[in-house]
């Protein structure tokens, strides 16, 4: 019984969290709508088909300054990166999780 409860909800979590990703570069970076909002040369344009094809970086996220810090830094070094993203904020730009780099690889 433990067994199908904890499959259960391993299946049922995991489909209420989908995380998009895009690689490439960061062309623009400004500071509006409560966070840092960039457009990026990406592989997929707009990966969450939001009304505007525009990453936000929301002031609010667990980890913003960490984050900030990397999309500072990928930016003025034109280092590609992978950007996970959540979906569409109220504004319909596409809200960034995450990002990852294999930067020193």
């Amino acid at each position: 019984m433990k067994c199908i409860l904890f499959t259960m909800l391993v299946v049922f979590s995991s489909s209420c969290y989908s995380a998009t990703t895009s690689s490439g570069k960061i062309t623009t970076l400004m500071n509006a709508y409560g966070g840092w909002i960039f457009n990026a040369q990406m592989d997929q344009g707009n990966p969450d088909s939001c009304a505007k094809a525009t990453f936000i970086l929301p002031s609010d996220h667990a980890q913003y300054d960490e984050l900030y810090s990397f999309l500072l830094t990928a930016y003025t070094t034109g280092q590609p990166i992978t950007i996970y993203t959540g979906g569409c904020d109220i504004n319909g730009y596409i809200v960034v999780t995450n990002f990852y780099s294999s930067w020193g690889n």
